[in-house]
């Protein structure tokens, strides 16, 4: 079924700087964006000083995002994090690195994203919250994700793609919905008076607040883990880099002025899914098309960590830090199948799904 990487079987370069593009847009808009601005408003206070701190984190997210890339054009190798320890720190503090990748980063990732995902998924059909039918629906989901990526990285990416055009049209919606509120006269919350009221600029309060909008940028990094399935890495990563992040940012920022377009500061504070309540003042009637949003952000990204988390697993097979078996690649598809199926099978990604 499947031949070493190294020998006659080799992974193939296929991915070009669009499609890794949109991988990146793909992993980075998750689902962080209906909750997380919650927490940065409750430090900084102030509707514009919150805009100010998605921005600075997306800009700091690209700063990150092109040194990165700095060791993904000298080191265009599959692993990412792993990889580029191995190379510069020595085999064991890489080794250390491929261990809470695979046993701990990425099973729980994407058990995290599997269980959200179904999560929402039945509360689109109002269904009754069992435990037993999210493990069903989130295992179903994750199976479907492994053999896709299983079965061709042209597909993969191609669905990848499509995730993330259905992520930006989400978006866009609710974009396009606060734009249309302001149009009508609801600008209370951006006024000269208002805008700032509030405001907390201490260093801590700044500090805490970058925190959930950094961690809401996150996976800015998974290309670099696929350099070595990229047709150019070393003109592209960098570009992908800039245009991804800042793509994200773009979004981020302007899906933040939708949301105080009709929501005071008090009413944003006092919601668990600020989406949810955006969609109840500006999209009456479609009560459904939020947890809809959330399961093509949960599913897609959890099809990208498939993408990504992979590779580090058939790095340390090849480097001899972990069973062979996991360096083979299947002679047909060309994809790390026995790595992917390792992350399928881990206990984390099924007993986070039970939580």
């Amino acid at each position: 079924m499947a031949g070493s990487a190294g020998e006659d079987v080799e992974i193939k370069r296929t991915l070009g700087l669009g499609t890794a593009t949109m991988l990146l847009i793909n992993t980075c808009l998750g689902t962080g964006i209906f909750v997380s601005p919650v927490g940065v408003l409750e430090q900084v206070g102030s509707v514009g000083a919150t805009l100010i701190i998605w921005a600075l984190c997306g800009l700091f997210t690209i700063a990150l995002a092109l040194c990165y890339a700095e060791l993904g054009t000298a080191i265009p190798v599959a692993g990412g994090d792993y990889a580029y320890i191995t190379r510069c720190l020595g085999p064991f503090p890489g080794f250390l690195c491929l261990w809470i990748t695979i046993m701990l980063l990425g099973p729980c990732a994407a058990g995290m994203m599997a269980q959200i995902g179904s999560t929402y998924f039945i509360t689109i059909f109002n269904l009754e919250f069992n435990s037993l039918l999210i493990l069903i629906l989130a295992s179903i989901i994750t199976m479907m994700c492994a053999m896709l990526n299983m079965y061709s990285v042209v597909w993969a990416a191609r669905v990848g793609t499509w995730f993330s055009a259905a992520k930006i049209m989400a978006m866009a919606i609710i974009i396009i919905a606060g734009l249309v509120k302001i149009a009508e006269g609801n600008t209370g919350n951006f006024t000269a008076d208002n805008v700032w009221e509030g405001s907390n600029y201490s260093p801590g309060a700044i500090l805490f607040s970058l925190v959930p909008g950094v961690v809401t940028y996150g996976g800015w990094e998974c290309i670099n883990g696929m350099a070595e399935e990229m047709k150019n890495p070393k003109r592209d990563i960098p570009i992908v880099a800039v245009a991804g992040v800042l793509t994200v940012t773009s979004i981020y920022v302007l899906v933040n002025v939708a949301y105080f377009s009709v929501l005071s500061p008090e009413e944003f504070l006092k919601s668990s899914v600020v989406a949810q309540s955006f969609s109840e003042y500006a999209l009456p009637g479609f009560g459904w098309i939020v947890p809809v949003f959330v399961v093509i952000s949960a599913v897609g990204t959890l099809f990208s960590l498939f993408l990504y988390f992979p590779r580090s697993t058939f790095a340390g097979g090849r480097n001899g830090q972990l069973p062979v078996i996991f360096s083979y690649i299947h002679m047909t598809y060309l994809t790390p199948v026995p790595a992917i199926m390792f992350m399928v099978i881990h206990p984390s990604v099924h007993c986070h799904v039970k939580l």
